[in-house]
């Protein structure tokens, strides 16, 4: 079991017993075999980054249940295998799947990068995305994420630029596309955020790029053809509709923040924040892109890190707020059903410092 530091407000949740004993992964090119081991080289910049600055915590699998009671908002989690045909296999068992599920519920934010994307489906937030395992192939061009969807359609209500998103910020974006940005114009270069190039990269995209309709008698399950018939409602969207993205995204209330770099209509959430929805109390950010890799061979590492620390940040809970409850000499800490209370006067806190209505 870890011991939660007070000033760590995020963990990285580690599926093996230490960093070391994550896979390792080679890619093979005209240079010879490269280790890329993308799993470990996340592991290890977060243990630089945050664990060995007392500002977060690797926890192993048996920490879950107790994270969110120890002041941890936000549990990264993430998977990068080649032939990896369920998560399962990479340690997310179903009793992990029900602690996630919990630990959100509660009020827990979740970040779950590349396969580990699929957490978002098996805890029930949402329907499955597309899936990927593939190997490691050499580039030919850089793969960005576009964070405009809809720049086809000039007058689309739903035309819209997530680029002032805080996971961008510190980011220089490219110019290797265009499109028309005004109506009746020619082409220009819009800017798209590239994450690697051409190096030695793998094709593992987890995304939801079939925006399927929820059943809303049943909020877990998609709509059938035939049950959307019956009920009237359109099941899917062309890719070129201007209503595919809105409908998705008020469906299962979530926001596409970035498409692949070359897309220009309302296909492809490969990074893709789902808000505080019903039981699920927490947020949960996936970044299931390719173009997302802690490989060794990648020219775009910084922005990789750079994205990656910005969405912890922005899941996690200002420090401020649980320093603020504690330090209270006034509040009253209990345990009630596994989970810390702070009492001030006739107000309750979570451990995270969030009013209990």
């Amino acid at each position: 079991m870890v011991a939660f530091s007070m000033n760590a407000k995020n963990a990285f949740l580690l599926l093996e017993a230490s960093i070391s004993n994550l896979p390792e992964e080679k890619s093979n090119t005209t240079l010879g075999e490269i280790a890329e081991n993308p799993e470990q080289n996340a592991a290890n910049w977060y243990d630089t980054q945050f664990a060995k600055k007392n500002e977060g915590v690797l926890i192993g699998k048996d920490d879950i249940k107790t994270a969110f009671a120890n002041g941890i908002s936000c549990i990264w989690v993430n998977i990068d295998r080649e032939g990896l045909d369920d998560i399962q296999t990479a340690g997310i068992s179903d009793a992990v799947i029900a602690d996630l599920k919990a630990y959100v519920q509660a009020g827990g934010n979740l970040l779950l990068t590349k396969q580990a994307a699929m957490i978002a489906h098996r805890i029930g937030r949402i329907y499955e995305p597309s899936y990927g395992a593939g190997g490691y192939d050499l580039g030919g061009d850089i793969w960005s994420i576009n964070p405009q969807v809809g720049l086809w359609w000039t007058l689309a209500d739903s035309r819209r630029d997530n680029s002032d998103h805080p996971i961008y910020e510190g980011i220089d974006t490219i110019q290797v596309y265009s499109a028309t940005m005004v109506e009746g114009e020619e082409n220009v270069p819009y800017g798209t955020f590239p994450l690697i190039g051409m190096v030695p990269r793998c094709d593992r995209n987890i995304a939801w790029l079939d925006y399927f309709r929820k059943d809303p008698a049943d909020p877990t399950t998609i709509l059938t053809e035939d049950e959307a018939a019956t009920a009237g409602i359109d099941i899917h969207y062309a890719n070129d509709n201007p209503l595919r993205l809105p409908e998705f995204e008020s469906d299962w209330n979530v926001t596409v923040l970035g498409i692949w770099g070359h897309v220009q209509d309302f296909c492809g959430g490969v990074i893709v924040e789902m808000n505080p929805d019903g039981d699920y109390t927490g947020k949960i950010l996936a970044i299931g892109a390719s173009a997302y890799q802690w490989g060794s061979s990648n020219d775009y590492i910084a922005n990789v890190k750079k994205m990656t620390k910005n969405a912890l940040n922005y899941l996690t809970t200002p420090e401020t707020a649980i320093e603020n409850v504690f330090s209270d000499v006034k509040a009253v800490k209990t345990i009630e059903n596994g989970q810390v209370i702070i009492t001030k006067g006739n107000v309750r806190y979570n451990a995270l410092g969030v009013e209990i209505k």
